[in-house]
């Protein structure tokens, strides 16, 4: 069986409310048979937060979320898409103050992925991530990262 955290986000029918809260079990007339999304886990696994499908004008006080024993869920697992593996580069660069340029920088290195010669931005050990959407990321080094080098 999965653990609980491993199913937020999936998709769920509540299907019974023998072992669910007693606030939840007094609407169970309406939430009976409804669908919703597993959005979080409460009570140390014990129950799932399921954000039913709908508008909030539709639900009993306008409450979509409800705690819902895992007893009483039908959920849906899905398999998640493997993930593709994306190389991080850290963030590192080539001009001081108002002129600084983000470059893509491999791990260890100070050299960028264009070929210039930067300053990484160590915290505490870390290295801060190059983002390709910053306004100032270096348009060579974010076209050599789509390309795949």
């Amino acid at each position: 069986m999965s653990t609980p955290s491993s199913l937020v986000g999936c998709r769920a029918k509540i299907v019974d409310m023998l072992h669910s809260p007693a606030r939840t079990r007094a609407v169970d007339n309406w939430l009976l048979g409804r669908r919703g999304t597993v959005v979080g886990v409460l009570r140390n696994g014990t129950l799932a937060l399921v954000e039913v499908d709908g508008k909030p004008d539709e639900m009993p006080g306008g409450v979509r979320r409800w705690p819902v024993h895992w007893d009483d869920l039908h959920v849906q697992t899905v398999q998640p898409a493997p993930q593709e593996r994306r190389t991080t580069y850290q963030l590192g660069l080539s001009h001081t103050e108002r002129d600084a340029v983000h470059h893509a920088v491999p791990a260890n290195q100070e050299i960028s992925l264009c070929g210039k010669s930067v300053h990484p931005l160590p915290v505490l050990g870390w290295s801060l991530s190059f983002l390709p959407t910053a306004k100032r990321a270096c348009p060579t080094c974010v076209h050599l990262i789509e390309r795949g080098s």
